[in-house]
């Protein structure tokens, strides 16, 4: 009868082991993480380029949502690196439209 019980006891222990959910990093899509970061895009009407600013001083961080700021930390180095070459991608294209003799760039 011990034995029986052990042998539940037991069974039970690794049943519920078994079944315990296994915590998981919540992944986001690019699209969320982009969102994210636009908040913390800043435009330099000096130099017509757009920046990614992550160490935003608290003057900007008062106009970028709280919600954000908390977020960005969980935003991923493969979608902030994403982000990051298609702002490069964008203040390229601008370069060469001036260069092109366009009139004006609508930022």
């Amino acid at each position: 009868m011990k034995k029986n019980v052990k042998i539940l006891i037991a069974s039970l222990l690794l049943l519920s082991i078994g079944c315990q959910k296994e915590e998981q990093e919540e992944v986001r899509n690019y699209a969320e993480d982009a969102r994210i970061l636009q908040d913390f895009v800043t435009i330099d009407t000096q130099n017509l380029a757009y920046n990614l600013n992550l160490n935003a001083k608290s003057d900007l961080l008062q106009l970028i949502p709280s919600s954000s700021v908390n977020q960005v930390e969980t935003v991923s180095n493969e979608h902030l690196d994403r982000f990051k070459h298609e702002i490069n991608e964008l203040n390229s294209f601008i370069k060469d439209e001036i260069r092109n003799g366009a009139a004006y760039v609508e930022m």
